[in-house]
């Protein structure tokens, strides 16, 4: 697998650690079987190949095509290391850009979600 650098050095957004599994549980996220590219999944196996789904994303224009997806409980482990310890210098396939980020946190929050549920740390 070829992994193509980040075109930036750093991230825009100021990241905080997430409660993935708060997160998971409360359906503001989903680890999901990947996409093909095309609006359905693959049923792929390996556990480093999945999608992040959120709230938004299932709520939002195409929301109905991502609800079919199904959840891949054997990727959250991964999953959770990848949003915790995503860099621009990885890669893609160690990237969780700013903009998924952010997802996460506004899916979070319409949900109701609080600081001391979303993330890890405390301020």
């Amino acid at each position: 697998m070829i992994v193509k650098p980040h075109p930036d050095d750093e991230f825009k957004v100021k990241r905080r650690p997430l409660n993935l599994r708060n997160l998971i549980g409360s359906r503001a996220v989903r680890i999901t079987y990947p996409g093909d590219g095309s609006g359905d999944f693959v049923k792929d196996e390996d556990p480093s190949h999945f999608s992040i789904v959120t709230y938004m994303n299932e709520h939002g224009k195409d929301g109905s095509v991502f609800k079919k997806w199904p959840n891949k409980p054997n990727s959250v482990a991964l999953a959770e290391s990848i949003i915790n310890q995503s860099k621009p210098n990885l890669g893609e396939q160690g990237l969780l850009g700013d903009e998924k980020y952010l997802q996460i946190l506004e899916s979070a929050k319409k949900l109701g979600l609080d600081e001391k549920q979303i993330f890890l740390d405390e301020r």
